[in-house]
């Protein structure tokens, strides 16, 4: 058989669903490959949306994801979603074309050694230039992307090995690894006697533990403890858990940065953080300081960091979670339902408020959406004010902070089947950035919609260089550009409001969408960030 047959088949038997990617040239015996599986190929508007989608899809599905890139351009353009995949844990195999083996060196198109440039963003990287050692490569990089902590990989493979012919007996099919991890029971043990001897504590839940809602919320009335969620954990417990104190960390809520300042804590059960910046207010100790802090993850990279003091649990968080409801015992400890978790709203701004559509949003969608929240000035909004619905999920790529990474990446997301219906919130800085896959949404049918907040500036760095130095940068303000019109000129159902109550009007469309929809929200930009917890650290620095 031919090459490209027994690596597409190698990644049907890895149950890739779908393959996302622009084809060209180097890659093109993969692709035509392709078309004798049931592997469905995404083609993107760019190589970055391809890697993007591959994350957020891998990141809802729980599976492996697939880009198959241009050599060379393809690496180059796809960089910040590779990066997003390695820093948020993602299981994503990267194969990349590259020059005829017999070319390299004489000044091929596209020709560009890149497993050197992805080395640092991916678990393992490598050019490949002979044809026995492609499938052995595969299977290898294709099981270190499995392997805890999960990450993507890349391959790049010159454009004449795929068409190659092999005997058939070199094919051999995916196989999952039996991987010992060895875990440390006995300091999950010391940290069960640690939970026992505390009396006053908090649970703060970040993204590593999302999925085991029912459990934490056992354990967090057992302790009689209050619930905390990272901005990327947000979602991971009910928002109507009676204990829930919503966001802690960027943009905490009211109570749970108020809690954290004024309440004597012995102890704090970190499930699934890695408490970086986004985590801990931008590294401000107050939560922790004088508390003995318990960390547990199965990521050992979350566990490696030393800025904060506290016991680590090297430890599958679904069986330390069974541990710990086995073996802590029940305290006698009385704590009342938080009815308000933030301060009443008040209008010191004109045009729409952010927070309003961020507290508006559960009201007027499906309860089944996976929210999607991109990077802009927005994003302290829904932090800190939207409440995920039972039934729905919120995803977001806060540490890597990439404009653009969910409305590029929510092809990726509504292919993954997490909910019924998926919501980005963007913002007009963004779309301009990666909005062409919404053109991609449309090619495929799939019920996002998309709510853009336009305020015609970069209005996260209009507010920051203006809180920092009194100034801002010329450019950053631009002449509106109608999202809207840009939607109906490529046929997307596209809505345009300046009052929240137009939202009301279109509700039932919004509701059981069946194709991508974009809602443009004219606002002005001039509604004070929730939080300048970052501002205030940069500026101090």
């Amino acid at each position: 058989m031919k090459l490209s047959k027994a690596i597409v088949n190698y990644l049907e038997s890895c149950n890739v669903e779908y393959v996302f990617g622009i084809p060209s040239g180097n890659v093109a015996g993969i692709y035509d490959a392709l078309n004798d599986t049931n592997i469905k190929v995404i083609v993107a508007k760019n190589e970055a949306s391809s890697t993007y989608s591959a994350c957020k899809y891998s990141d809802l599905s729980k599976k492996l994801s697939c880009s198959i890139l241009c050599g060379g351009v393809g690496i180059t353009n796809a960089i910040n979603g590779i990066a997003d995949a390695y820093i948020n844990n993602i299981p994503m195999l990267v194969i990349s074309g590259y020059a005829a083996t017999d070319n390299i060196g004489k000044g091929c198109v596209q020709e560009l050694d890149t497993a050197p440039i992805t080395e640092s963003i991916t678990k393992y990287s490598k050019t490949i230039m002979k044809k026995e050692e492609v499938l052995t490569e595969l299977d290898k990089a294709v099981k270190l992307a499995m392997q805890d902590p999960k990450g993507p990989v890349h391959l790049s493979i010159p454009m004449n090995l795929p068409m190659m012919e092999i005997e058939d007996s070199e094919y051999k099919p995916y196989t999952p690894e039996k991987i010992e991890y060895n875990y440390d029971e006995e300091a999950l043990n010391t940290a069960v006697n640690i939970l026992n001897d505390s009396k006053k504590g908090l649970i703060l839940v970040g993204r590593g533990a999302k999925g085991h809602n029912e459990m934490i919320k056992k354990i967090s009335s057992k302790l009689g403890w209050y619930v905390a969620t990272t901005p990327q954990g947000k979602s991971s417990i009910d928002s109507d858990f009676e204990f829930n104190i919503g966001n802690y960390g960027f943009n905490s809520t009211d109570f749970a940065q108020n809690y954290a300042d004024t309440e004597n804590l012995d102890c704090v059960l970190v499930l699934g953080s890695s408490l970086g910046e986004s985590a801990t207010r931008n590294f401000n100790n107050s939560l922790f300081e004088g508390a003995k802090v318990i960390q547990i993850d199965h990521n050992k990279k979350s566990l490696n960091k030393d800025h904060i003091e506290r016991f680590k649990v090297y430890y599958e968080i679904t069986e330390a979670l069974k541990v710990i409801d086995n073996k802590v015992n029940a305290k006698d400890v009385t704590i009342t339902k938080v009815e308000k978790l933030n301060k009443d709203y008040v209008k010191d701004h004109t045009g729409i408020s952010a927070r309003k559509l961020a507290e508006m949003l559960p009201n007027i969608l499906n309860p089944s959406t996976t929210y999607m929240c991109d990077i802009g000035e927005f994003m302290n909004y829904m932090y800190k004010y939207l409440f995920i619905p039972k039934g729905s999920d919120f995803i977001a790529s806060l540490n890597h902070g990439a404009m653009g990474n969910c409305v590029a990446g929510s092809i990726g997301a509504a292919l993954s089947g997490n909910t019924e219906k998926y919501a980005v919130v963007v913002g007009d800085g963004s779309v301009f950035m990666n909005g062409s896959e919404i053109l991609t949404a449309k090619q495929y049918s799939l019920p996002v919609v998309y709510f853009v907040l336009n305020n015609a500036r970069l209005n996260y760095v209009e507010q920051g260089m203006s809180f920092m130095f009194g100034r801002s940068i010329p450019g950053v303000v631009q002449e509106r550009t109608s999202i809207k019109a840009i939607g109906e000129a490529a046929g997307i159902k596209s809505y345009q409001i300046s009052d929240l109550e137009q939202l009301h009007e279109i509700k039932d469309e919004l509701y059981s969408c069946s194709e991508p929809i974009i809602v443009e929200v004219i606002t002005d930009g001039s509604e004070k960030v929730a939080a300048a917890d970052r501002f205030k650290t940069l500026k101090r620095d």
